[in-house]
């Protein structure tokens, strides 16, 4: 929906929206998400991300489990779903102190999906920012 961050702040004005719904996947395939207000919706948000519990939900750790959730400003969409205005953004989840994609997380396996045979257009422009951003979720640790 949003090229840039300015647009969508711009949105969030023009609509009056309310708070800003941070989805991201867990490992099993379930939404999770954090919601914030739209006040604290910056442009800083963008690279250092918004940080939650990556141990709460499988991604990590407790020891380590520290990460924060990057919006894809692409996949922003107006939330019918909420009593207050919201707008909902597709994240992805990465590893807090350097916002390095977590290859353990299913977060991004959305982002490698489109490359298979038959993939949707709409997967592949909304995914090719981010993906050359981050390291294959699919990844390159042995068990």
């Amino acid at each position: 929906m949003f090229e840039t961050f300015s647009q969508a702040e711009a949105f969030l004005r023009a609509q009056a929206i309310q708070m800003v719904d941070l989805k991201f996947s867990d490992l099993w395939g379930r939404w999770r998400h954090v919601s914030i207000p739209a006040a604290e919706f910056n442009s800083a948000l963008m690279t250092e991300g918004v940080g939650f519990d990556g141990s709460s939900v499988g991604l990590k750790s407790v020891k380590a489990g520290d990460m924060v959730l990057l919006p894809d400003l692409a996949t922003g969409f107006r939330d019918p779903f909420w009593d207050v205005p919201t707008i909902s953004f597709i994240c992805s989840a990465s590893i807090a102190a350097s916002a390095v994609g977590e290859s353990r997380g299913g977060g991004d396996l959305s982002y490698e999906t489109d490359k298979a045979p038959g993939a949707s257009l709409y997967s592949q422009s909304t995914s090719k920012n981010r993906r050359s951003q981050l390291p294959s979720p699919l990844g390159h640790r042995s068990t």
